[in-house]
């Protein structure tokens, strides 16, 4: 016999479920005339929520996920940049060219970028209605010290949200230092010929960069990548290490 769960964590269930439904309605105006544009696949995602197949952020990215690559990738240009397609974004890109059902934001890659050049981007995308969020930084790795390494932002009425991360040389490849553990880092490894040369490609309505090894870079990160998986796999090419004297 299961335990009754207790009276607050029921009530911060049905609150959470609550400030949900209040936000939908707060957006809906806003996805309307998309659904009008889309009826029969932005129906299908409606009906997939209120299935809980996908997480209203999910949804609203499905919604709005043109219009936040465009203007990314109009500001990062702007600013110098040159962003390309990662993560789950790479994948919906190569499995349909499309935004994976159940994804909940866009990933796009930096290579060791310059740091005025971010302070632009920031500068860009704040006035085009984004909020800066998720951003974390190494002090001191190797040969790779105070970097970024991760940079993200959220629109602050459609609520989607895009990252960039910054991939840095090191021993003939390029490294993603996942700070987010705070008792170790996280190494996310390519071949430097993986993430040597970009192709122009249309995704979302948008011209963005691709690597041109786009299979070997899925493959590296997540090996059979065409099996169709709901849950969030972990990258393969992933190193953890401990050493505090490393950092």
């Amino acid at each position: 016999m299961m335990d009754t769960p207790p009276f607050w964590l029921t009530f911060l269930r049905s609150h959470q479920r609550l400030l949900h439904f209040i936000r939908f309605l707060y957006l809906f105006p806003l996805s309307l005339v998309v659904f009008l544009l889309h009826p029969k696949r932005m129906g299908r995602y409606l009906y997939d929520y209120f299935n809980s197949e996908i997480s209203l952020q999910s949804y609203f990215l499905n919604f709005y996920g043109p219009q936040m690559l465009q203007r990314t990738i109009r500001n990062a240009r702007e600013s110098g940049l040159e962003p390309f397609l990662v993560w789950g974004s790479l994948l919906g890109f190569r499995r349909g060219r499309s935004i994976i059902k159940h994804d909940d934001d866009i990933d796009l890659g930096l290579i060791n970028p310059d740091p005025l050049k971010i302070k632009q981007l920031i500068i860009l995308m704040a006035q085009s209605g984004f909020t800066k969020k998720n951003e974390k930084s190494i002090r001191k790795f190797k040969n790779i010290e105070n970097k970024i390494t991760i940079l993200g932002f959220q629109h602050t009425v459609w609520r989607t949200t895009t990252d960039f991360y910054f991939f840095y040389p090191m021993d003939r490849q390029f490294v993603y230092i996942n700070s987010s553990n705070p008792d170790a880092l996280v190494l996310h490894m390519f071949p430097e010929e993986i993430l040597m040369n970009f192709e122009q490609e249309k995704f979302l309505d948008t011209e963005v960069l691709i690597p041109k090894k786009t299979d070997e870079f899925l493959t590296t990160c997540y090996g059979d990548w065409n099996t169709i998986q709901r849950e969030k796999r972990p990258c393969l090419n992933t190193e953890i290490i401990h050493e505090p004297e490393t950092y």
